[in-house]
């Protein structure tokens, strides 16, 4: 991710700029509000399919032989209950039970976990998960702040089924083992290839 001297970019800005977007600012990064007009937009979304970029939300890696106990240490849910490929809902709580935040943890991995983080506490949170790993007794794993590299967006609309398995053919290489795309489930995470990288 980039950095202006005020607002933060995410690893789509690029694109959002070539293609005309009319950026504002939005919890101090520069995202895109619309590229042609808020009422063509709302017909493309209700009538086809709308994208829209997610990537200022936070993403880190928690991977190691240890990685499992430190989440348990750290989120409200149990981890050893996912599966590879399986995500679930949780909180990121302090000792006393107090929350520091709710976000999304996936199993990728026998020993990895990509963790979603609110946009606004992903630089708190990822500082918090990474000072709680320092003291954390046999600590055999490590947290990746991942927030600048891993682009991510949402996807709505009428027509998102056919766009999605368009765009991303064939079985899963990685996460839960599906025929298609369109075979996950909530909570089900895959790993397809778009342009030479990784699309979970």
């Amino acid at each position: 991710m980039e950095t202006t001297s005020e607002l933060r970019r995410t690893p789509l800005h690029g694109a959002h700029k070539a293609h005309g977007a009319r950026l504002i600012e939005f919890g101090g990064w520069d995202m895109p509000v619309q590229y042609t007009s808020i009422v063509d937009e709302h017909h493309a979304v209700r009538r086809a399919a709308g994208i829209f970029d997610i990537s200022h939300m936070g993403e880190a890696w928690v991977r190691g032989p240890g990685a499992e106990a430190f989440l348990n240490s750290a989120l409200t849910n149990d981890v050893r209950k996912l599966g590879v490929g399986q995500a679930q809902y949780t909180l990121l709580c302090r000792d006393d039970g107090g929350v520091v935040d709710d976000l999304y943890v996936y199993r990728t991995g026998a020993e990895a976990y990509l963790l979603v983080i609110n946009a606004s506490r992903a630089d708190v949170d990822v500082a918090w998960l990474q000072g709680r790993l320092a003291v954390f007794h046999g600590a055999r794993a490590e947290v990746e702040d991942a927030s600048g590299v891993l682009a991510a967006v949402a996807v709505q609309g009428p027509a998102v089924a056919s766009f999605i398995a368009h765009v991303f053919p064939g079985p899963s290489a990685g996460g839960i083992a599906a025929g298609s795309v369109l075979d996950l489930k909530k909570n089900e995470l895959g790993r397809w290839t778009w342009a030479g990288a990784d699309a979970w």
